[in-house]
């Protein structure tokens, strides 16, 4: 009797991004690694098990952001870190992902500019959210009397992590959706209330009667800056219904992929089915893209799509998505110009955002 096994080939691992390479590399950096030069491409792609191309383009976020530059004869080399540059600078926030890649990169540069040299921390690292209170001691061990900080409500809401934040000199938050917390602080904002009020109302003014919301399902009760951000993009929706004389459809969504599922199709059928609809993420327009489909809906003659945070996914599809900019770049160098006033003043400036209207409304163009 012969046995027959079947053995599984084992998929190959998805492709690194080139800003996923480049916030490694740049973390390296920061840590004195690779002097006196950087790996040249071909060891990169080696190493990431990437393409040449991405490789190039990895080292090529960091000659833009000034951490490296290219020598004659010797490649990509560090730029050196005089110690009469200026105080440090502790960046504590996501390095990657559509947003906040050009925030961290506006932020560093700017900072290098004025004189201060920035320290990098990712909160993606690994075990960053298991410990937040030992990786921010580290950034303050070397000697940084200020720290910017993305503002995850994670980092505020531990007692360890608020007494270390209490005795730094000067704190920073950027795209912080809660203000209410007791730290003297300058606080960067992106003003969602305004952003939800100019998708809505731009859907309005073309007429549509019918505009849905989708959001994420809000746990009531819950702190955190989900339930905040839950709250201004509601009011900036009724607010613009009520302006309009309408009535609003509001779908929350869970995390259940079939249960989610379910609130689309039923979104999406029906005589009484919306004409439009704005949705807090590109990202949820996204993975909605093949239920509008399956429907018959044709984008933008039977339904007006509205998104937001305008990533590369509003321009990636066969109909561009309308988006709302939370101006993150604007952001980053506001957040620096105060920082760089060196007052150690707290206050809020709160960033408006801009539609930037594309194919799924049926037009192109900026309003602001």
């Amino acid at each position: 009797m012969m046995v027959h096994q079947s053995i599984m080939t084992p998929r190959p691992a998805p492709l690194m991004k080139y800003g996923d390479v480049a916030a490694v590399l740049r973390r390296e950096l920061s840590r004195g690694l690779h002097r006196p030069r950087l790996p040249g491409e071909r060891a990169v792609a080696q190493r990431f098990k990437i393409n040449f191309k991405t490789a190039n383009k990895a080292i090529g976020v960091l000659v833009d952001e000034g951490l490296v530059e290219y020598v004659r004869g010797k490649g990509a080399v560090p730029r050196k870190a005089a110690p009469a540059r200026g105080p440090l600078v502790g960046l504590v926030l996501r390095t990657t992902g559509h947003i906040f890649e050009p925030m961290t990169r506006v932020m560093i540069g700017a900072l290098q500019k004025g004189g201060l040299l920035p320290i990098v921390q990712d909160t993606q690292d690994s075990g960053f959210q298991d410990n937040p209170a030992a990786h921010l001691a580290r950034v303050l061990a070397h000697g940084a009397q200020t720290l910017i900080l993305e503002g995850e409500h994670l980092l505020v809401n531990r007692p360890k992590v608020r007494k270390l934040l209490s005795g730094v000199e000067r704190l920073a938050f950027i795209r912080l959706y809660e203000t209410d917390f007791d730290f003297r602080a300058l606080r960067v904002l992106s003003d969602y209330r305004q952003g939800a009020f100019l998708a809505t109302a731009h859907l309005a003014s073309l007429g549509h009667q019918r505009i849905a919301f989708v959001t994420h399902a809000w746990v009531h009760g819950k702190a955190g800056y989900g339930a905040t951000l839950h709250r201004a993009t509601l009011e900036g929706y009724r607010a613009a219904l009520d302006a309009a004389g309408l009535s609003p459809i509001v779908v929350e969504e869970t995390g259940d992929e079939g249960q989610r599922h379910m609130a689309w199709r039923a979104l999406l059928s029906g005589r009484s089915r919306p004409t439009a609809i704005f949705a807090l993420g590109d990202w949820r327009l996204v993975r909605a893209w093949p239920l509008i489909r399956a429907a018959g809906l044709s984008v933008p003659r039977d339904l007006a799509l509205v998104g937001y945070e305008n990533t590369p996914w509003s321009t990636g599809f066969e109909v561009p998505f309308t988006s709302v900019s939370i101006q993150e770049e604007e952001m980053a160098r506001l957040l620096v110009e105060g920082v760089l006033g060196g007052d150690g003043s707290a206050g809020r400036i709160d960033v408006a955002p801009r539609l930037i209207v594309r194919a799924s409304c049926g037009g192109a163009g900026v309003q602001r």
